[in-house]
């Protein structure tokens, strides 16, 4: 939603990944569960939600496709390809 008087700097506001300091990041844990894979890890101090970001590739991360959990695990079903995954603790 723009106004006249919102500035249009040319750029949508998606394409922007909100940087946060003082926050450790999450050691994740991976396991496979009746046919689920599970991420989970320790609560980071003053984490009030994560993003768990996903790609098919190591070095090829879309900040825009990810998940947000207050949780401190995520659940997925594993499908056919090869997933990479990165936690990130956010507030």
């Amino acid at each position: 939603l723009r106004s006249s008087t919102t500035p249009d700097i040319g750029a949508d506001e998606g394409d922007f990944v909100p940087v946060v300091t003082g926050l450790t990041a999450p050691q994740v844990s991976i396991s496979l569960v009746q046919e689920q894979l599970i991420l989970s890890w320790e609560p980071v101090p003053n984490a009030t939600f994560y993003k768990v970001l996903y790609s098919l590739t190591p070095d090829d991360w879309n900040y825009n496709t990810y998940h947000t959990t207050s949780a401190n695990q995520y659940i997925s079903v594993p499908g056919l390809s090869t997933f990479f995954f990165r936690v990130i603790a956010c507030r």
